[in-house]
């Protein structure tokens, strides 16, 4: 690369160290002060709207010791299978097979034996609040108003089921979350749970108003006596002891039910793919969820207050990481598919993980706050072997009808600032293969990770086959490299079995300009005559589309083969049905690059 500018080197070791040590201890320090937190605020005054602990202080203090007991217990659960294969295994299968409510669902054991576990903490709830809330209720009207004592019973039952809910997606989200570090559990994985919780939580919101409004109906056969003798906003209270801050319980529900439907619709994977820019500034409403539900009830808060904590800490560190920005180099690749590349100058810092890697990149020049996943086509060895960290994108090509035509998104932002900046800076030469130098501008890039994709060793596998398409083959680069580094020495390369790896590469260039990207060469030199590497370019203009099923029948090998496959929805879809149909017949192991 021909740049005046002096690469700045990582430090290494010392910082990173002591923060893992924070994320390990925080869990812990977060479990232990929410649940002396939690008891030990239900003998102090109260200040929400519904303080279920005034009416049953015994059971709300049962109710939270069963919450944090059911935590403790999955926590011992999970540190059993940290560091194990068996970790790999349990999630790697629960995760993939699964695309949310609204499309295909593939269960398998570990999947139900996750929802029964959750629907077992949820069954507890009735057991603990039924007998005394009915008590409660029953007397305030005449017999023949039974069903109103027990459809609002059944409001406050569903209202724990909510805060129960509440407090597992605070615990199950973060990047950096202490679950990432202290079980490793891959970020997808507590991403992917964070959103099928959060969809409950909507679920359980919605019983929680719907027998609420049908006992409101009851009311008008009522007497004026008997109406006066429970307030409607909130049933706990007569209408001359409620206060009008009591009486908000019914706004501040209905508020956070509103909250809770955006940011699920928003969240959803057609709306987030097509309006990441929607979906990412209006997920700044769960600040309004939280107060709201904190405003409404008080177990509410009593519940969310470990996976706050550890949220909190997440994004503090995570804010003050990014207050550090590296220089980068960002060009386009010559040819017609519009590929851009971000190739960082000053690296990061430098440990080594398991392929395909990726990190959160955000350039301050487009968004101060939008950060996105990208994987790196880099060896995870790159600290040692001296690579250069790089990132390839192609921006979206859709144009969106827009009065502020500076209203892009983050990717077509891209091109804009390249464009740009030619125009008023002196570019940057870089060296290339295709074309003797091509024109790029210095950028500054802000970092989050690495993060490791959660998928078995590779070294395990007696074959490997990569269908992707366009930029998803970084991580097929990335799997090649950490494939040919699975044996540590060329001696012991020499003395291994034979494998090969092959990669089908489905895009809109020629093959002659793919196989000369820079990072496809780097890993072709590298192989050797017992580690293969076979990269196929399909060019989709000339060839059509890419058959996931034939080609997976016509290259199948071995007796534990792994598929990784990553790029266009359609093309990861076909390799995925395909696979589940060959699981049926064999072994198989694969891994479906998913962000949404």
């Amino acid at each position: 690369m021909a740049t005046s500018v002096k690469p700045i080197t990582p430090e290494k070791g010392k910082h990173h160290a002591f923060e893992d040590r924070i994320f390990i201890w925080a869990l812990p320090i977060a479990f232990l002060v929410g649940i002396i937190g939690s008891l030990g605020l239900t003998w102090a005054h109260c200040y929400s709207a519904v303080c279920t602990e005034e009416f049953f202080p015994v059971r709300v203090r049962l109710h939270i010791a069963v919450f944090y007991g059911w935590l403790f217990l999955t926590g011992l659960f999970l540190l059993s299978l940290r560091g194990r294969n068996a970790w790999t295994r349990f999630w790697e299968r629960s995760f993939h097979l699964s695309f949310g409510p609204l499309g295909v669902w593939h269960p398998n054991l570990a999947e139900f034996l996750f929802w029964f576990w959750l629907l077992g903490l949820l069954g507890i709830a009735p057991g603990i609040f039924w007998n005394p809330m009915f008590g409660f209720f029953f007397p305030m009207m005449d017999s023949q108003f039974r069903t109103w004592s027990t459809l609002v019973t059944y409001v406050g039952i569903s209202g724990h089921w909510c805060d129960i809910l509440l407090g597992l997606v605070f615990i199950s989200i973060g990047r950096n979350s202490t679950l990432a570090h202290l079980f490793k559990i891959p970020v997808e994985h507590s991403i992917y749970y964070h959103k099928m919780i959060a969809y409950l939580l909507l679920v359980a919101v919605i019983a929680h108003m719907a027998p609420y409004y049908a006992s409101i109906a009851i009311r008008h056969d009522m007497s004026d006596d008997l109406n006066a003798r429970s307030n409607v906003d909130n049933p706990y209270y007569s209408d001359a002891a409620i206060t009008y801050w009591q009486a908000s319980t019914l706004a501040s529900g209905l508020l956070a039910l509103a909250f809770i439907i955006v940011l699920v619709i928003t969240s959803l994977p057609r709306i987030r793919a097509n309006n990441y820019n929607v979906f990412y500034f209006t997920h700044f409403c769960w600040v309004a969820v939280l107060i709201l539900a904190c405003l409404h009830a008080s177990t509410d808060f009593y519940l969310v207050l470990p996976g706050f904590l550890s949220y909190a800490l997440d994004g503090t560190i995570r804010l003050f990481n990014l207050k550090k920005t590296y220089r980068a180099i960002l060009y386009k690749e010559p040819g017609e598919d519009g590929l851009f590349r971000i190739q960082m100058v000053d690296q990061p810092r430098r440990e080594i993980c398991s392929a395909p890697f990726y990190y959160y990149v955000g350039i301050p020049k487009i968004s101060k706050r939008e950060l996105h996943p990208f994987t790196s086509p880099s060896s995870p060895a790159y600290a040692s072997d001296g690579t250069e960290l790089s990132f390839l994108l192609r921006p979206v090509t859709r144009v969106r009808k827009s009065k502020n035509k500076e209203n892009l998104e983050w990717t077509q932002s891209i091109n804009k600032l390249w464009v740009d900046h030619l125009q008023v800076e002196k570019p940057v030469q870089v060296e290339h293969q295709v074309e003797n130098q091509v024109k790029g501008v210095e950028i500054q890039v802000r970092l989050e990770g690495p993060y490791a994709t959660p998928i078995p060793s590779i070294a395990k596998f007696d074959q490997i086959i990569c269908i992707v398409g366009g930029t998803g083959i970084t991580g097929a680069l990335s799997i090649g490299h950490h494939y040919l580094e699975s044996l540590s020495t060329w001696l012991q390369l020499e003395n291994s079995e034979k494998k090969e790896c092959l990669i089908f590469w489905s895009l809109r260039e020629t093959a002659e300009t793919a196989l000369a990207l820079k990072n496809v060469q780097d890993l072709v030199s590298r192989q050797h005559a017992n580690r293969i590497i076979r990269l196929v370019v399909h060019d989709t203009r000339h060839q059509g589309r890419l058959d996931p099923v034939k080609t997976l029948e016509g290259n199948l090998m071995g007796s534990s083969p792994f598929v990784y496959t990553s790029g266009p929805v359609g093309l990861m879809e076909g390799v995925a049905n395909a696979c589940r149909d060959i699981e049926k017949k064999q072994q198989l192991f694969w891994h479906e690059a998913k962000w949404d």
